[in-house]
């Protein structure tokens, strides 16, 4: 009787605590470290609430992930690429990624209207990894968030009825979502007939929530920054915060309560999009919740262990396509690997995913599981169908050429198999282009049909070594080719074309060649690769009069040297042999450059060039690089020992802007040459010399 006692009077003492968790962008990781002192000193954590960034954290918890794991998952993702709306590049076909990576923003299309995106920072990513998170567990415990292995309640802001929503059942990663969808840079969540977004304009410390709905005392998270006076000269995104904060106070303050604890972590000036501080961030929460059960011992009177239990893998009864309005299912089911009696785990789920995003049909892929029996489910597809045309606009300025400008119309789901049509239009100062490309895709291969027609323009030069003089050509090309895709990893071609050529030194001249070609990428970042590898080759033939054959060869390699530091070697050659005319000789260009020589000189029927460079990037988008370039030319095919050398070195400064890298270089060629060369954007791959 007295043992019965003894322990009731414990576990009266032990009743436990709810914690609330506020929101702050990524300065809530600090709850994260907060979790984790409170584990490992034995807290009893009953219940939790959550606003904003404080709800996923709370979400996580409350569906059964220690504040260990939490802590691993947080300093483990990538957040850049979390919150990217880029297509992983190992999924996504190489034709596929080429088609956009010059153009500086891309807008879809409807009609002939441009259509802005829904929000400055796409959840897509977000949203699978909660869905992997948080779903296996609520297939167990259903809706109500009450059953969860902790408790958990959520605040939302309804823009329909202006009024604060407490989310306490239903979808748990929509709920987190929900939460957290800071209005203009996440996209606001429909749920009913409510349209939802960051329960911080409303209610940023849900306080009087978790002590009304539990009735049990409350540790409350408060990281919120320091107010500090408004500068003298706010910027445009200053003014836009200092005016939220200003309209929200109002709101904030109708329901704000005291907890009867509080932690506030010394989070200093961390933004909200601090991410990449999760180390820091985490560990300060921690200091703060290891401070506070120091002066407040009794928060830890009695050990407390929390035993949880999570699903990690159900067996599909169905999969569900949900959305398609122009394409049919026959065109999208052969991207999935999975399919009914499958095992599903989370790692899959969030592939799968990845692999219909990659498929650039849709804007958004967002999974749900359904329960249907112990250890079975449904998995349906929510798919939001991409626009089935966009208008892509690219810029770049050379000072040797001026502001080279592109426009390109693209259009997908063609004749609904996943086809495309694209649609160019550019040029500079001394050339125009204009470019139509229609690629027919299989839906159950990787092989595909392409037709491509280009016509140009150029001031070619004419007599002149250092290119100051031109001549006016007109050309015009029109390849078909049958090609495979092989992933990400390349694509092989073989096809046929055609090139009609009119100078003024001479009437209009043609001639036929087939080809074989293949390519291969594997850069990290398009815009700025610090690791991997590209290749390019091409064999042809022209078999009529004049019979010549043409070998080129482009590669390039990176490799980090260190964080901030990366070392690459790049090189070309062309080869011909056969009754070649001069204006088919290899010519430098934009993209193929030798410091300290002229864009248009220094053509050569047989070249090899190979090139180095050194880059460091500083603080910021600040980045320095030093290159060097060698180039051996000559004439006759079999005879490289008779030609000569040409050489040049470089050194570029500059910053990395949306728009590609915008630098300043300085070179030095054989010959004394020297050069000057500003420019911003990266050069397209259509261009003079190409």
């Amino acid at each position: 009787m007295i043992r019965l006692l003894i322990l009731s009077a414990l576990l009266f003492q032990v009743r436990g605590y709810s914690v609330v968790l506020s929101g702050g962008g990524a300065r809530g990781l600090a709850h994260i470290g907060v979790l984790r002192a409170f584990e490992e000193r034995g807290v009893p954590v009953k219940c939790v609430a959550g606003t904003s960034m404080g709800a996923l954290v709370a979400g996580l918890y409350a569906s059964g992930w220690s504040a260990a794991q939490i802590d691993s998952i947080a300093r483990s993702i990538d957040w850049d690429y979390l919150f990217s709306s880029a297509p992983d590049r190992e999924l996504s076909f190489l034709p596929q990624r080429l088609e956009g990576e010059m153009e500086l923003v891309t807008l879809g299309m409807r009609g002939m209207t441009p259509v802005l995106p829904a929000s400055a920072i796409s959840t897509q990513r977000l949203v699978t990894l909660l869905v992997s998170l948080t779903s296996f567990t609520q297939l167990r415990t259903g809706d109500d968030f009450d059953n969860l292995p902790v408790p958990v309640r959520m605040v939302a802001f309804d823009l329909e009825s202006r009024s604060r929503v407490v989310l306490e059942s239903g979808s748990l990663p929509d709920a987190m979502l929900s939460s957290m969808a800071f209005p203009a840079v996440f996209p606001a969540v429909r749920s009913g007939g409510m349209l939802l977004v960051d329960g911080g304009v409303v209610d940023n410390m849900p306080v009087d929530i978790a002590a009304e709905t539990w009735e049990l005392p409350v540790i409350a998270v408060d990281i919120s920054p320091e107010r500090n006076p408004a500068p003298e000269r706010p910027t445009l995104l200053e003014a836009g915060t200092l005016t939220l904060e200003a309209l929200t106070k109002t709101l904030n303050d109708s329901y704000r309560r005291r907890a009867d604890y509080t932690v506030r972590p010394a989070l200093g000036n961390a933004a909200m999009w601090d991410f990449k501080k999760a180390d820091s961030l985490i560990r300060a929460g921690y200091e703060a919740g290891c401070a506070l059960l120091d002066s407040y011992p009794e928060l830890t009177a009695r050990p407390f262990r929390r035993l949880l239990q999570r699903g990690d893998a159900v067996r599909l009864d169905n999969v569900l396509l949900g959305g398609l309005t122009r394409l049919p299912e026959t065109a999208v089911f052969p991207w999935l690997g999975v399919a009914r009696g499958d095992t599903l785990t989370p790692a899959s789920l969030r592939r799968e995913v990845e692999i219909l995003f990659a498929s650039g049909l849709f804007n958004s892929v967002r999974p749900e599981l359904s329960r249907i029996g112990p250890g079975r489910a449904g998995l349906t597809f929510h798919l939001e169908e991409r626009d089935p045309a966009e208008i892509g606009i690219g810029l770049a300025y050379r000072n040797e050429l001026g502001l080279e400008g592109r426009l390109g119309l693209r259009t997908r789901n063609f004749l609904n198999t996943g086809g495309r049509a694209s649609l160019g239009l550019g040029g500079s100062q001394g050339y125009v282009f204009a470019e139509l490309s229609v690629t027919g895709a299989s839906s159950r291969s990787r092989s595909f049909r392409q037709l491509s027609l280009t016509g140009w323009q150029m001031c070619m030069p004419a007599g002149s070594g250092d290119g100051s003089t031109c001549a006016v050509e007109n050309r015009f090309e029109a390849e078909l080719a049958n090609g495979l895709s092989l992933g990400w990893f390349g694509v092989s071609q073989i096809g046929a074309g055609f090139t009609a050529r009119h100078s003024p030194a001479e009437s209009w001249t043609t001639f036929w060649r087939a080809f074989i070609r293949g390519m291969t990428q594997t850069w990290d970042n398009p815009m700025n690769p610090r690791r991997g590898s590209s290749v390019r080759m091409e064999f042809s033939v022209s078999p009529l009069k004049p019979v010549h054959q043409v070998f080129d060869l482009d590669a390039a390699w990176v490799t980090p040297l260190g964080r901030r530091s990366s070392f690459g070697i790049d090189g070309w050659t062309h080869l011909s042999a056969g009754e070649i005319e001069p204006w088919q000789f290899t010519r430098l260009s934009v993209a193929r450059s030798i410091p300290g020589h002229p864009w248009n000189s220094a053509a050569s029927r047989e070249r090899l060039v190979l090139g180095a460079v050194f880059s460091q990037d500083f603080k910021g988008p600040f980045f320095a690089s030093v290159r060097g370039v060698g180039a051996w030319d000559w004439e006759t095919p079999l005879e490289p020992g008779d030609g000569s050398a040409i050489w040049g070195a470089g050194l570029s400064i500059g910053a990395r802007t949306p728009a590609g890298p915008a630098s300043i270089s300085w070179g030095i060629g054989s010959g004394d040459r020297t050069s000057w060369t500003v420019g911003i954007g990266r050069p397209q791959a259509f261009g003079p010399g190409r």
